[in-house]
């Protein structure tokens, strides 16, 4: 199993959440990722599967770098929107890389 370490998060390689099973890790635990994020539609923030495209073929530590920044937030990517990622400090470490590995799998599905 290969694993990276990146601002204290690890991220995994291990089976990819369904959507289904996505969606419902982030109901079940309360996340609020889907206040600015939908799987095919731009809302606030990017759509998942803008997200995929712009990170295909990510390497770890760019999986782990975007982990981070759904626990942390990040500031306005102008590129994305002028409105920052919030902070989500009760996302764990490896539900994070789950959804990271989750919506890295959409772009795949696309093609």
């Amino acid at each position: 199993m290969a694993s990276a370490l990146f601002v204290g998060v690890a991220v995994a390689e291990e089976a990819t959440l369904t959507t289904e099973d996505a969606l419902k890790l982030i109901t079940d635990k309360g996340y609020i990722c889907m206040s600015c994020h939908q799987v095919e539609t731009k809302m606030v923030g990017p759509s998942y599967k803008e997200v995929a495209e712009r990170y295909q073929g990510a390497d770890d530590e760019t999986k782990a770098r975007l982990a981070s920044e759904i626990i942390n937030g990040k500031m306005a990517d102008l590129s994305w929107g002028a409105v920052p990622m919030p902070p989500n400090p009760t996302v764990t470490e490896e539900d994070a890389a789950a959804l990271v590995a989750w919506v890295l799998s959409l772009g795949a599905k696309a093609e």
